[in-house]
């Protein structure tokens, strides 16, 4: 297991699909299995789905203690991400979070050097390649 625990993902969500339920799955299992790191969901939705998801981690034995569930009901059809992550980033305790969504899953290496790099001297990191680039440094 690579430690992150200086690390949390943040991850906005409405399940609004059995694939979208099936992507949360997959990158939370991944999340859990490869890395000891932080992760907050927040859900919106007019039901709450994602305990669902959490429970069959659990079953699989998974440290499934990792993730907090924030759940905010609403039937309104439009999905307010901005203010999700909001939400989220005024729970982060660790120096390095990362806005993260639920249909990726990057090579593990991506992971442990984002985290390097913010903790070193970037203050934000796209997992994007530009170019031979595979990092774009920001200066703030």
């Amino acid at each position: 297991m690579i430690d992150l625990k200086n690390t949390t993902f943040l991850i906005p969500v409405r399940i609004e699909s059995a694939c979208r339920f099936r992507n949360l799955y997959m990158v939370l299992h991944y999340l859990l299995k490869n890395f000891e790191t932080n992760i907050i969901i927040a859900e919106s939705d007019s039901s709450s789905k994602v305990p669902v998801v959490i429970e069959q981690l659990r079953e699989l034995g998974l440290n499934v203690g990792q993730i907090t569930h924030m759940f905010y009901q609403t039937d309104d059809s439009l999905f307010h991400r901005m203010f999700l992550l909001n939400e989220m980033l005024e729970q982060v305790k660790t120096e390095v979070c990362v806005n993260y969504d639920c249909d990726i899953i990057l090579p593990i290496g991506s992971y442990v050097q984002a985290q390097t790099m913010c903790l070193d001297e970037y203050d934000l990191v796209y997992p994007y390649a530009f170019g031979e680039n595979t990092q774009l440094r920001v200066v703030l």
